[in-house]
Protein backbone atom coordinates (compact mmCIF):
# COMPACT_ATOMS: atom_id res chain seq x y z
CA UNK A 1 0.00 0.00 0.00
CA UNK A 2 1.39 3.38 -0.95
CA UNK A 3 1.38 6.51 1.19
CA UNK A 4 -1.13 8.06 -1.17
CA UNK A 5 -3.64 5.21 -0.89
CA UNK A 6 -3.23 4.93 2.89
CA UNK A 7 -4.14 8.60 3.25
CA UNK A 8 -7.22 8.29 1.03
CA UNK A 9 -9.48 6.63 3.60
CA UNK A 10 -8.95 9.14 6.44
CA UNK A 11 -9.30 12.01 3.97
CA UNK A 12 -12.56 10.57 2.63
CA UNK A 13 -13.96 10.06 6.14
CA UNK A 14 -12.97 13.62 7.06
CA UNK A 15 -14.66 14.91 3.90
CA UNK A 16 -17.87 13.03 4.72
CA UNK A 17 -17.92 14.48 8.24
CA UNK A 18 -17.39 17.97 6.82
CA UNK A 19 -20.33 17.53 4.41
CA UNK A 20 -22.59 16.38 7.24
CA UNK A 21 -21.44 19.23 9.49
CA UNK A 22 -21.96 21.91 6.86
CA UNK A 23 -25.28 20.48 5.70
CA UNK A 24 -26.75 20.10 9.19
CA UNK A 25 -29.88 22.30 9.24
CA UNK A 26 -29.25 25.12 11.70
CA UNK A 27 -31.94 27.79 11.77
CA UNK A 28 -29.61 30.32 13.44
CA UNK A 29 -27.12 30.00 10.57
CA UNK A 30 -29.16 29.44 7.42
CA UNK A 31 -32.50 31.08 8.36
CA UNK A 32 -32.09 33.48 11.29
CA UNK A 33 -35.25 35.43 10.44
CA UNK A 34 -37.39 32.30 10.05
CA UNK A 35 -38.51 33.31 6.56
CA UNK A 36 -38.75 29.90 4.91
CA UNK A 37 -37.93 26.22 5.18
CA UNK A 38 -35.91 26.33 1.96
CA UNK A 39 -33.30 28.62 3.55
CA UNK A 40 -32.75 26.26 6.47
CA UNK A 41 -32.39 23.26 4.13
CA UNK A 42 -30.50 25.06 1.36
CA UNK A 43 -27.31 23.05 1.97
CA UNK A 44 -29.16 19.73 1.57
CA UNK A 45 -30.96 20.99 -1.54
CA UNK A 46 -27.70 22.10 -3.18
CA UNK A 47 -25.94 18.85 -2.19
CA UNK A 48 -28.78 16.78 -3.71
CA UNK A 49 -28.67 18.85 -6.91
CA UNK A 50 -24.89 18.38 -7.19
CA UNK A 51 -25.17 14.60 -6.66
CA UNK A 52 -28.00 14.21 -9.19
CA UNK A 53 -26.20 16.39 -11.75
CA UNK A 54 -22.94 14.47 -11.25
CA UNK A 55 -24.66 11.09 -11.64
CA UNK A 56 -26.45 12.27 -14.77
CA UNK A 57 -23.23 13.67 -16.25
CA UNK A 58 -21.38 10.42 -15.50
CA UNK A 59 -24.08 8.31 -17.13
CA UNK A 60 -24.09 10.61 -20.14
CA UNK A 61 -20.31 10.81 -20.56
CA UNK A 62 -19.03 7.48 -19.20
CA UNK A 63 -18.34 5.98 -22.64
CA UNK A 64 -16.16 8.95 -23.57
CA UNK A 65 -14.41 8.74 -20.20
CA UNK A 66 -13.63 5.03 -20.50
CA UNK A 67 -12.46 5.54 -24.09
CA UNK A 68 -10.16 8.38 -23.01
CA UNK A 69 -8.39 6.15 -20.47
CA UNK A 70 -8.21 3.21 -22.87
CA UNK A 71 -10.72 1.00 -21.10
CA UNK A 72 -13.84 -0.42 -22.65
CA UNK A 73 -16.33 -2.06 -20.26
CA UNK A 74 -17.86 -3.96 -23.20
CA UNK A 75 -14.46 -5.32 -24.28
CA UNK A 76 -13.70 -6.43 -20.71
CA UNK A 77 -16.99 -8.31 -20.51
CA UNK A 78 -16.39 -9.97 -23.88
CA UNK A 79 -12.85 -10.95 -22.84
CA UNK A 80 -14.12 -12.47 -19.59
CA UNK A 81 -16.83 -14.39 -21.46
CA UNK A 82 -14.29 -15.77 -23.93
CA UNK A 83 -11.97 -16.73 -21.07
CA UNK A 84 -14.81 -18.54 -19.28
CA UNK A 85 -15.75 -20.41 -22.47
CA UNK A 86 -12.15 -21.49 -23.08
CA UNK A 87 -11.73 -22.53 -19.46
CA UNK A 88 -14.94 -24.55 -19.57
CA UNK A 89 -13.82 -26.23 -22.80
CA UNK A 90 -10.43 -27.12 -21.34
CA UNK A 91 -12.07 -28.24 -18.12
CA UNK A 92 -9.54 -26.61 -15.86
CA UNK A 93 -11.13 -25.86 -12.45
CA UNK A 94 -8.62 -23.09 -11.72
CA UNK A 95 -9.12 -21.39 -15.07
CA UNK A 96 -12.90 -21.79 -14.80
CA UNK A 97 -13.08 -20.23 -11.33
CA UNK A 98 -10.76 -17.38 -12.39
CA UNK A 99 -12.77 -16.62 -15.52
CA UNK A 100 -16.06 -16.81 -13.60
CA UNK A 101 -14.70 -14.40 -10.98
CA UNK A 102 -13.79 -11.96 -13.76
CA UNK A 103 -17.35 -12.06 -15.06
CA UNK A 104 -18.40 -10.98 -11.60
Amino acid sequence: MTAQSSAALPASVCGMFMVVNLAWPRAEVYDPAGEGWYLQYSAEIVLALVLVTGAFAFLLLRKKYFASIGHSPVAATVAATVAATIAATIGSPIATSTATAELG
